[in-house]
């Protein structure tokens, strides 16, 4: 996934199609809203490695604003949550 091309370097607050590319129409929905609001958006998605193995992701996006209060940029940070997961599940299964 590509979080900065130069479309959406042009266009603050605009995604991209390379942004978007393979994202679930409700993740999609939930980064525009935000976006648009000008507010930090969190998306935990499932995700694939070049081998094929499946893993949890969340992305995450920050603006970041000039001193007039405006968002100029925004920060993506994809953090692989596969563990977390695990042990969520692990937590959950152990309450049944």
């Amino acid at each position: 996934m590509k979080l900065v091309d130069t479309a959406a370097t042009r266009r603050p607050g605009s995604l991209s199609g390379h942004l978007l590319y393979g994202l679930p129409p409700w993740a999609v929905a939930q980064l525009r809203a935000a976006i648009n609001a000008g507010e930090p958006a969190s998306v935990e998605l499932l995700n694939y490695r070049k081998d094929g193995t499946p893993f949890q992701n969340l992305l995450s996006l920050t603006p970041i604003r000039a001193a007039n209060g405006t968002v100029t940029h925004y920060v993506g940070i994809q953090s692989d949550v596969t563990q977390l997961w695990a042990h969520r599940e692990a937590e959950l299964a152990a309450l049944k």
